[in-house]
């Protein structure tokens, strides 16, 4: 993550869809804030359902991301930009209340998923993210 080439936007995205899970779970948005953009959508929502799901005091139990193959990466216009295309096997995962009573559950599924990642001198953003499912 701290190159500022194709490798480090492949492990900036990856290290900030981790946060999802982390997220979910614990509440803290701190560092999902902090690589999130003005403008990018899929960050701003999270954010919002993170709030919501610890302020009805719930939380998300699920695991982390399993990266397949390896990733696309092509320069944006416009800066140290890249767009990253990354495959992952998500695993299942429920949300919970406080005495640990499953109020949702999502089952495992496989996505492709499209950052566009920026570093601005000091560290890596969030421009936007696309999720679509992978079959």
């Amino acid at each position: 993550m701290e190159n500022v080439d194709e490798e480090g936007a492949v492990a900036a995205a990856k290290y900030f869809m981790g946060l999802f899970e982390y997220a979910y779970l614990t509440g803290d948005l701190d560092k999902w804030e902090e690589m999130s953009l003005e403008g990018c959508g899929f960050c701003s929502n999270v954010a919002d359902a993170v709030k919501k799901t610890h302020r009805d005091n719930h939380y998300m139990v699920s695991g982390a991301p399993k990266w397949i193959g390896k990733a696309k990466v092509s320069p944006v216009a416009g800066g140290p930009r890249w767009e990253v295309r990354l495959r992952a096997e998500v695993s299942a995962s429920k949300v919970v209340d406080q005495d640990a009573k499953v109020i949702n559950e999502y089952p495992k599924a496989r996505q492709k998923v499209v950052l566009v990642m920026e570093h601005d001198a000091t560290s890596w953003r969030v421009l936007s993210v696309d999720i679509e499912s992978d079959g």
